[in-house]
């Protein structure tokens, strides 16, 4: 069993700090642990959008607590979804949000889906560090030689995405479809 858990978005807008959410999310797996110990549970990074960018340092902060965390228990997992919602010049991509610039839209749920799929099938959760690219879908680098990685400051150097996805997650991934304004 997984949990794929988005949370502390509405909580940094509402005055919470980096460390508070860090707690928050060693409480809740705790919980979850107590009664489920073998599940895995994946944080999902609190995502860019255009209408909270002022907050986006203080989410960095957060995802990278987060991240930090995840990385002492292999039940745990981080999903960076930064990177395919981030245009070249390093701010969110507003073709993937609706008008109030805060939610995603169908193209911007497709991205993030795709990115958390591919987490899926290959059974492990990421931390995604990679300079902006305005060319989804992404693939995670196997370490294979040859792969062009590039780097997005201000996230650890776990891994690396590339603008294809293998053939292999192509013929496996289950279609999603999430509609506009959905929360999950």
């Amino acid at each position: 069993k997984k949990i794929f858990l988005y949370a502390g978005d509405n909580d940094i807008s509402k005055g919470k700090d980096a460390p508070t959410i860090l707690n928050d999310f060693k409480q809740f797996v705790a919980t979850v642990h107590q009664t489920l110990p073998k599940t895995k549970i994946d944080f999902i990074a609190i995502k860019p959008s255009l209408k909270r960018w002022h907050l986006a340092g203080e989410m960095k902060k957060a995802n990278a607590l987060v991240s930090t965390f995840t990385r002492g228990d292999d039940r745990l997992g981080f999903i960076d979804i930064w990177p395919p919602l981030i245009n070249q010049a390093g701010k969110p991509r507003p073709e993937f949000f609706v008008e109030d610039g805060l939610h995603l839209n169908r193209a911007g749920y497709q991205a993030w889906t795709e990115l958390i799929d591919l987490v899926s099938d290959t059974d492990s959760s990421a931390v995604l560090d990679a300079s902006p690219t305005d060319a989804p879908p992404f693939r995670l680098s196997s370490g294979q030689t040859g792969d062009l990685e590039q780097k997005h400051s201000g996230y650890p150097e776990e891994a690396s995405i590339l603008p294809a996805e293998s053939e292999n997650v192509r013929k496996n991934r289950s279609s999603v479809s999430i509609p506009e304004h959905s929360v999950l």
